[in-house]
């Protein structure tokens, strides 16, 4: 849980804003299908939450093996 909401609640509602994103341009109403916005809060948060899990095997890996690694 993350300040009392579950994790699966958590999940259906990030998939729900990547899924129903949509944008105006040129008085037209468009859906994005692919990806987030860039842009969007939220899609910021997720990508450094993706990150964050990458990076974080990814120096374990290296701390096994005594590689290095700077982002």
């Amino acid at each position: 849980k993350v300040k009392g909401i579950p994790l699966e609640t958590i999940r259906l509602l990030a998939s729900t804003v990547l899924k129903e994103n949509v944008f105006v341009y040129g008085k037209k109403i468009y859906q994005q299908v692919l990806g987030g916005a860039m842009g969007s809060s939220f899609t910021l948060t997720l990508a450094n939450i993706f990150m964050w899990k990458w990076q974080k095997e990814l120096v374990r890996r290296q701390d096994m093996t005594c590689e290095y690694y700077g982002r």
